[in-house]
């Protein structure tokens, strides 16, 4: 009878929460930030994540937000629709929205009472495509740096495929309540 449930073989080891439902099991919480399509504000959220795998269970416990300066939008409209210059420009604008990411980080951390596990940061990137189709993608979120100045673990989206398969079903879940 296949129900959907974990079922420990006999003699087997287990965590003590393979079976635990949400009510059972202790959260987990996640931070993620979205830098918006147009680069005019940074939006985070943590999420507290009870059970595990087809019962898991996310509520928002925190959300901030921040404005980017306007000189930074500015740059980041020169730097995407126009020429993007240097790589000196590019490097700026990381610099830039490191420190709008860094403040939604700092506003999270402060307002949950537990630190999350783990911070992922999105934005829109700069895109290229070559003359045969193939599409590249340089983000310009600044994770680590946040990370480390936040003590939080982080991850870009730019992960180990196996990491990215992990975090897949939390950060989902983050991206949908900051689009939505």
């Amino acid at each position: 009878m296949m129900d959907g449930a974990f079922k420990p073989v006999a003699g087997a080891v287990s965590d003590g929460l393979a079976n635990a439902g949400p009510d059972r099991s202790p959260p987990r919480y996640f931070a993620g930030i979205s830098v918006s399509s147009l680069c005019r504000d940074v939006a985070g959220v943590v999420v507290a994540c009870r059970g595990r795998g087809f019962s898991l269970e996310c509520d928002i416990t925190t959300s901030t937000s921040a404005i980017v300066p306007e000189s930074t939008v500015q740059l980041f409209d020169d730097v995407v629709r126009k020429d993007r210059g240097p790589p000196s420009r590019v490097s700026e604008l990381k610099v830039r929205l490191a420190e709008v990411e860094l403040e939604v980080a700092q506003q999270l951390v402060s307002q949950n009472p537990i630190d999350p596990l783990a911070v992922g940061i999105v934005d829109p990137g700069l895109w290229h495509e070559n003359s045969d189709g193939l599409r590249t993608h340089q983000s310009l979120c600044e994770a680590v740096g946040v990370a480390e100045a936040t003590g939080l673990t982080d991850s870009d989206f730019n992960p180990h495929p196996a990491t990215l398969i992990a975090l897949a079903g939390v950060f989902f879940v983050i991206l949908v309540v900051l689009d939505g």
